[in-house]
């Protein structure tokens, strides 16, 4: 059998609804630096950090490297 790698190794960032539906579909929060105004999340399937941020009042989601902890 081979190995079928994760939907996050097709993306590296995502922006506005694009980055909502992602969230939604495929990740768990993690947690929330309120200062940074950062929402932190790993995919529900293969434990990638992503973080997410408002920029120009829309939602900028980008995934993190991989030896960050979240």
């Amino acid at each position: 059998m081979t190995e079928t790698e994760c939907i996050c190794a097709k993306f590296d960032r995502l922006e506005g609804s694009a980055a909502q539906i992602y969230v939604t579909l495929f990740l768990i929060e993690a947690g929330v630096d309120e200062p940074a105004d950062k929402i932190y999340y790993v995919c529900k399937a293969c434990g990638r950090p992503w973080t997410q941020e408002m920029i120009d009042g829309k939602p900028f989601l980008m995934r993190m490297e991989t030896e960050f902890n979240v």
